[in-house]
C-alpha cells in the first residue's frame, strides 16, 4: 500500500530483482481521491501471498490486521516519525506487528534482504493463526471480562 501516486521506482526495482514481476504486483493507492471498498480490498488480499506496506499514518493497523486475517503477512516500511502540529511525534505504522504476522523494513536493501530470507524459507509467517489466537471476538471479550474482574464461566 502506498499513499503517494505511484510505487517509487527504487522499490519496484528491488521487487523485480527478487523475482517479483510487474504482473505480480498490485498497488493499492489510498488517499483523498480513492478508497477501496471492503470487497475490493478482500479481493486483492485473496490473490496475495505477501503485502508490502508503505504508510505514514496506519496508526491502528486495521488494514494490516485485515490482511493477516486472510493469512497474508505484511512487510511494513518503518516510519516512526511524523510531524503533527509542528511537533515531531514518534508513531508506529504497525502497532500489532509480530514475527508471526510480518516484519518491518528500512529501505530497499533491508526489503531485499527480507525477501531473500522469505524466498529461501528462512522466515515463515502464520498471520491468520495469530489473529485467531489474539484478535478474535472471543479472545478479546475474554480479555475484557478479565480486566473488568468478571470471572469466565
Amino acid at each position: 500500500m502506498f499513499d503517494d501516486l505511484s510505487l517509487p521506482e527504487d522499490y519496484r526495482a528491488t521487487l523485480r530483482d527478487n523475482g517479483i514481476g510487474d504482473g505480480d504486483m498490485h498497488v493499492i493507492r489510498r488517499g483523498k481521491d480513492r478508497w477501496y471498498s471492503p470487497h475490493e480490498y478482500h479481493d486483492v488480499c485473496s490473490k496475495s501471498r505477501l503485502m508490502i506496506c508503505f504508510s505514514e499514518s496506519e496508526s491502528q493497523g486495521i488494514a494490516w490486521a485485515e490482511a493477516w486475517s486472510m493469512d497474508v503477512p505484511t512487510l511494513i516500511w518503518r516510519n516512526e516519525r511524523k510531524v503533527i502540529d509542528g511537533k515531531e511525534t514518534h508513531v508506529s505504522t504497525a502497532p500489532y506487528l509480530t514475527p508471526q504476522t510480518g516484519r518491518f523494513f528500512n529501505g530497499t536493501a533491508d526489503l531485499s534482504r527480507l525477501l531473500g530470507e522469505i524466498g529461501a524459507g528462512e522466515v515463515s509467517f502464520a498471520p491468520r493463526r495469530w489473529v485467531l489466537e489474539y484478535m478474535s471476538d472471543e479472545v478479546c471479550a475474554g480479555k475484557l471480562l478479565e480486566l473488568a474482574g468478571i470471572p469466565l464461566r
